[in-house]
């Protein structure tokens, strides 16, 4: 299973390296990391991804969105 979270990883970060206001992709790249790994890397890639377009509001809902999920601490989203 880590093979295939590589590949994927390979792929969505080569992409997004060229394309980093596809803010659709990075969604996708994060539902892939939770499902095969654990949410703290998703956290990682959120924040990339919010480093790199900060100014889309649809990614940043999203983020939002997992943050009230993942954090039991209201106070840590």
């Amino acid at each position: 299973m880590q093979d295939n979270l590589d590949l994927i990883a390979l792929a969505y970060d080569s992409f997004l390296s060229m394309f980093p206001l596809c803010h659709w992709y990075w969604t996708k790249y994060t539902d892939h990391i939770i499902r095969l790994s654990d949410a703290h890397k998703a956290v990682k890639v959120y924040e990339r991804a919010v480093d790199s377009t900060p100014f889309s509001t649809g990614l940043w809902v999203d983020y939002c969105c997992f943050g009230m999920c993942f954090y039991e601490d209201p106070s840590d989203v």
